[in-house]
């Protein structure tokens, strides 16, 4: 048996205790600072605007009229609009049948062929008018996923006291929603002090030119808009770590958005004498480098300031960590980015959306190329996402195009009228 040294177990227990002693006071640190941790920052409720219980409208009612507006197969392709223009036309007749008051009260208009534009006169005419948007097109359903929908995705079936079809969420429900809630108020006679706009583009899902064109539309009237509310964020009831209560999100940025398509090229071949790399094999290491490399995460910006907010509101053990996130963002960011919504939140993402090579199974294709979707968070740049994505893939073969994209948008202050307005609003 190896004997130890005297002067050798006094040594580490000295070593132990200094660190159990050290551990004990980070502890204590932390502790110490989530006692003294911001209060809730919710806002107090006497100072909230309560919204008037009485309404004239019915949710059963509701329901059918959004099930009938995702019957209107209103897709917008990468190409463009393949169904005809009917189908939008045909919405635009349901919403004029189901809110009449609306169409008959407001002024309304259309723009770039398919778009909508309403706008309701307010009595004063020196406040700023504010505009609330969605769209009316869907995304396409590709045929291969259509197994995993439990019904028709264009059905509107109604079951068990919920909407089923593309839209319901995305964002025909928007449309719906904002069109009811006027003729409501119109209903009840209610007249709006400041001006209200309401924008629907018809291709907000292939870049939004109906978007663009009601806002130079807007500009050339010299509209100037005291803020904009689009689609937004969902009223989370799970996904927020520490937090068991629904959460409404109130969204200050949009993120950026770049397509981006590699394509690699070589000689073709037959599978009885393959070489040893081919296109295919070429650009799966690219991507698969994309993937094993995300973008860095930080609980600074958009994302620093919703958990600020949301840190009082946590339970143990995440309100500790997020009292002390300075401290402790990398063990935060860690468990954060396991989970797919929540690491949107805290980084600029990677997707592959898009594969293709080959035709027969004995031919080695000479082509292949793929595209990559990137949300950019703000302060991220298209510039600086290219170029990473070129470092990261390393592989002068690979041919990096870009395909389309924008900007993050600018962040808007949470102190601003716009905010405070929906932030106060029971």
């Amino acid at each position: 048996m190896m004997k130890r040294s005297i002067a050798e177990i006094p040594l580490r227990r000295r070593v132990g205790g200094w660190c159990v002693t050290t551990l004990v006071l980070f502890m204590a640190l932390l502790f110490t600072r989530l006692l003294f941790f911001t209060p809730s920052q919710q806002p107090d409720a006497a100072r909230c605007v309560a919204v008037a219980h009485e309404t004239t409208v019915s949710e059963p009612n509701l329901a059918r009229v959004l099930s009938k507006a995702i019957q209107f197969r209103t897709i917008s392709y990468d190409d463009g609009m393949r169904d005809g223009a009917d189908q939008f036309l045909g919405l635009h007749r349901l919403l004029r049948t189901e809110f009449p008051k609306v169409h008959q009260h407001l002024q309304h208009e259309t723009v770039a062929n398919f778009s909508l534009l309403y706008r309701w006169e307010g009595s004063d005419p020196s406040l700023r008018p504010y505009l609330l948007a969605s769209h009316l097109d869907v995304v396409p359903t590709p045929t291969e996923t259509l197994s995993a929908w439990d019904v028709d995705p264009f059905s509107g079936e109604l079951r068990d006291g919920f909407v089923y079809g593309r839209g319901t969420i995305d964002d025909k429900c928007g449309v719906i929603a904002l069109l009811a809630a006027c003729e409501d108020l119109l209903t009840q006679g209610f007249h709006p002090q400041r001006t209200i706009y309401l924008a629907f583009g018809h291709d907000e899902e292939i870049g939004g030119k109906g978007a663009l064109a009601i806002v130079n539309l807007l500009q050339k009237r010299d509209i100037r808009l005291e803020f904009v509310l689009d689609e937004g964020l969902p009223i989370m009831t799970e996904g927020m770590p520490g937090i068991s209560v629904p959460v409404a999100l109130i969204g200050v940025s949009e993120k950026g958005a770049v397509s981006i398509e590699l394509e690699v090229e070589t000689p073709p071949g037959h599978s009885s004498m393959p070489p040893s790399e081919g296109a295919i094999g070429i650009l799966a290491k690219a991507v698969r480098a994309l993937e094993e490399n995300p973008f860095p995460s930080s609980l600074e910006g958009v994302a620093g300031h919703l958990f600020e907010v949301l840190a009082p509101e946590m339970s143990f053990p995440w309100n500790l960590l997020f009292a002390n996130r300075d401290l402790l963002s990398p063990l935060i960011l860690w468990g954060m980015e396991r989970q797919p919504t929540q690491a949107a939140f805290v980084r600029t993402t990677t997707a592959l959306t898009v594969f293709q090579s080959g035709e027969k199974n004995n031919v080695i294709p000479s082509r292949a190329t793929a595209v990559v979707n990137h949300r950019l968070v703000p302060g991220d740049s298209i510039a600086q996402v290219l170029e990473r994505d070129r470092r990261i893939i390393n592989d002068p073969r690979v041919h990096i195009r870009l395909l389309e994209g924008w900007e993050p948008s600018k962040v808007t202050c949470h102190h601003a009228s716009g905010y405070k307005l929906i932030e106060y609003t029971n």
